[in-house]
């Protein structure tokens, strides 16, 4: 309602740090870039491997792959 009254959505504004707000178990927060280890293997053009989110360790394809497969029995992610 806040939004709706006053144009403040009480999160940040989406920009190139990608902000998103996180909604699940316990309260919501702000993480950054949160696809963006997943968003790096597809786009990469098929590396085995995609940066790691804070100098984490590197996302394998197998991940990704773990990833799309537990989309697709929720249904998110139509069969080919």
């Amino acid at each position: 309602m806040r939004f709706a009254a006053e144009g403040d959505p009480g999160r940040e504004a989406w920009d190139t740090t990608h902000p998103v707000r996180i909604f699940g178990d316990g309260r919501p927060y702000t993480a950054y870039g949160p696809r963006d280890p997943e968003l790096a293997l597809w786009t990469s053009g098929g590396a085995d491997s995609a940066p790691g989110r804070a100098g984490g360790p590197p996302v394998r394809a197998t991940e990704l792959r773990s990833v799309v497969r537990r989309l697709r029995r929720s249904g998110g992610v139509p069969e080919r």
